[in-house]
């Protein structure tokens, strides 16, 4: 076992379950001596060895950790391990009678079951936080896969669930109720874009495994009525333009409505009279017929026009 026989009372060079880092220099029948130069990821100065015992030297199988004590391990090899013994006792070599003597242990198989159980800590608070996610919860990611008839494979990249991936079912990319109408939407998704989508769906699977549902709803509605609002825009303005303001034409087939007096100034087109009193609206109604002028204004698809 490694000794530090420097004082009578020596001080430990580092504590158990510091992550060790050193150098092969010295074999024996039951393990190897490590030189330490490094403790927890920081350079270590002190001349201090620690002894990496052979059941301690780590192999996926009992074959290849066989096969590294028996002469996979050289002089001058880097081991890194995670330190098991770090006490000071007393030394047990008869020249060093009535001594103290440090002794360190180390690991490479306890290093590795370390870090597997901070791995799968750590996964399990990650999944732990995105299972914890309000179902709406905004996520951006890339297409990663299409499937017809199934839905769009999305990559988180944002977030706590980064890197997981999820799906967005046919049934979630847009309010359509017609099977081919959300499949055309499903086929416009390509593979390789960023899209923005709402959680729908956290859940465990039957594997224990996470399942991420997305949904577009929500998206492909605003788009939906972000084309209509536009639509309506290049409609109102091609009405402007057709009947520029201040223009005067005789308004037909007068008509009482819900908003107010509509008549007809062109063939399918219908103008809303406003700024009429009570006496001269029963009269324009009828008569079915007045003269009218055109505003600058068009209310839900009608010019709006004054008495000219």
């Amino acid at each position: 076992m490694n000794t530090n026989t420097n004082s009578v009372n020596p001080v430990l060079a580092f504590a158990k379950n510091a992550v060790i880092k050193g150098t092969v220099t010295g074999m024996a029948e039951f393990g190897f001596h490590i030189s330490v130069t490094e403790v927890d990821g920081a350079p270590f100065a002190g001349k201090v060895r620690a002894l990496l015992i052979n059941n301690q030297v780590s192999g996926k199988t009992d074959d290849d950790r066989n096969a590294r004590i028996k002469g996979g391990i050289k002089m001058g090899d880097t081991i890194e391990g995670l330190c098991t013994r770090a006490e000071v006792v007393d030394a047990k070599n008869p020249g060093l009678k009535g001594k103290k003597v440090a002794q360190y242990a180390i690991s490479e198989r306890a290093l590795i079951a370390k870090r597997g159980r901070e791995n799968r800590e750590a996964r399990e608070a990650v999944e732990a936080a995105i299972l914890a996610l309000p179902i709406g919860t905004e996520v951006v990611g890339v297409v990663t896969e299409n499937r017809p008839g199934l839905g769009a494979f999305v990559q988180v990249s944002e977030g706590v669930a980064a890197g997981r991936r999820a799906l967005i079912h046919v049934s979630q990319v847009s309010d359509d109720r017609n099977k081919e109408d959300r499949d055309e939407v499903l086929a416009e998704i390509e593979v390789g874009t960023t899209v923005t989508a709402k959680i729908s769906k956290v859940a465990r699977n039957d594997k224990g495994f996470l399942d991420i549902g997305l949904s577009l709803r929500d998206t492909t509605r605003q788009q939906r009525a972000e084309r209509q609002q536009q639509e309506a825009d290049e409609d109102a303005q091609a009405l402007r333009d057709r009947f520029p303001e201040g223009c005067e034409t005789t308004g037909k087939n007068a008509r009482s409505t819900e908003d107010g007096i509509v008549v007809d100034v062109a063939d399918g087109v219908e103008a809303l009279l406003v700024n009429v009193d009570g006496g001269m609206s029963d009269s324009i109604l009828r008569c079915k017929s007045t003269r009218v002028r055109f505003t600058n204004e068009v209310r839900d698809g009608r010019l709006v026009v004054e008495k000219a």
